[in-house]
């Protein structure tokens, strides 16, 4: 019996690989194939110029990028020339300080974008922004019956720099300076300010920016710039007496009503009072005779507020007051002093909220109050 192995013979069927027989057909087209692509490189390469490569078609009366190029150098000769006052080139544009560089010449920079070139500068030269202006202010000049809660702005030609810029905006009545909350838009090239308090009746506001505002580049304004508007007049008061009327209800505040109920004018929706305006300070009283059950903070808006139930389910509601002048339990008649007028809690300005509920459901108090 032998023990040496059988002779390992050719493999079975030319061209397999991986269990698969491929056609011997198939291998001479995929090399018939490999050299008709190495032809038609080749010939490509002959009859094309070193330079030559696909380009979109030029649209019929388009204008060749030259011509572009020329029509951006012919812009800014003419924005150049207006900056000039007479044959010795002095500078026109007021305001213009030190640390601004005048531009004398149109070139081409290191990235093929034309512009205005520092003096002497060659076509490799670093442009020379313009100084930034002041586009408008918001309120805008001589505007009259202005809205006491509107945002106060600046809008200028380029992103400015925000220190050197904020400390140069100002907004005043008279000697006093508004104060608020500042804030940047647009790519910083507009300011704004929300004042912390409404806006004066009746006031002239000026609204400026000295010459020490910035751009984010470093370039001073190039000049100072300012405009005043009016605050709207205090409303009228609605007629309303001082005593008590015969059915027991009065006034809790004389003043005109800035908002009514059932309004939607600020972001908390639905209105479920009348707001009657008034200075911090001014005495709230009681509408009507009744029992105070609240007279602190009950909820999240309404700050400090005193809440009097006069029976058969009616109650009403003095919010945001500055100070509480009575307790809970307290028997108060009709007209007296319950708190101070005031801002708290989500108010915009001093102001009485007035509210009535019958039942746990607001109506609107002057249904009520005398007329």
């Amino acid at each position: 019996m032998s023990h040496e192995r059988p002779p390992t013979g050719p493999a079975v069927g030319a061209g397999r690989r991986r269990g698969r027989v491929v056609p011997d057909g198939l291998l001479a087209g995929r090399a018939d194939l490999l050299v008709l692509v190495l032809l038609a490189v080749a010939i490509g390469d002959a009859l094309l110029a070193p330079s030559a490569g696909a380009k979109p078609p030029a649209r019929e009366g388009s204008l060749p990028a030259e011509g572009f190029a020329r029509l951006d150098v012919a812009v800014l000769e003419d924005l150049r020339s207006a900056t000039e006052r007479d044959d010795a080139g002095a500078e026109t544009r007021p305001g213009a300080g030190p640390g601004w560089t005048r531009a004398s010449a149109v070139g081409v920079d290191e990235w093929g974008l034309t512009g205005l070139m520092a003096p002497g500068s060659g076509p490799a030269a670093t442009l020379v922004p313009w100084p930034p202006e002041v586009v408008r202010f918001r309120p805008r000049d001589g505007w009259t019956d202005v809205d006491r809660d509107a945002e106060l702005s600046v809008r200028f030609t380029a992103a400015m720099d925000h220190a050197s810029t904020e400390a140069a905006f100002h907004a005043s009545i008279g000697a006093t300076e508004v104060t608020g909350t500042l804030r940047w838009a647009e790519g910083d090239t507009v300011l704004v300010l929300r004042p912390a308090a409404p806006l004066p009746y009746g006031q002239k506001v000026e609204l400026r920016v000295d010459a020490d505002a910035h751009s984010a580049a470093g370039q001073p304004v190039a000049e100072p710039a300012a405009v005043s508007f009016t605050v709207e007049p205090r409303p009228a008061a609605p007629p309303a007496p001082v005593g008590t009327s015969s059915s027991g209800w009065q006034w809790p505040l004389l003043g005109p009503i800035t908002q009514r109920f059932g309004q939607t004018l600020t972001e908390y929706g639905f209105h479920q009072g009348i707001d009657v305006d008034g200075d911090t300070g001014d005495p709230v009283r009681a509408a009507r005779a009744g029992v105070v059950v609240v007279a602190g903070h009950a909820d999240e808006c309404g700050g400090l507020q005193v809440r009097i139930d006069h029976g058969g389910g009616l109650l009403t509601w003095y919010r945001h007051l500055s100070a509480i002048e009575t307790a809970v339990g307290a028997r108060v008649p009709a007209g007296t002093v319950i708190g101070r007028v005031g801002a708290t809690g989500c108010a915009f300005g001093s102001h009485l909220h007035f509210g009535v509920s019958d039942d746990g459901e607001f109506v609107d108090p002057l249904r009520y109050l005398p007329r």
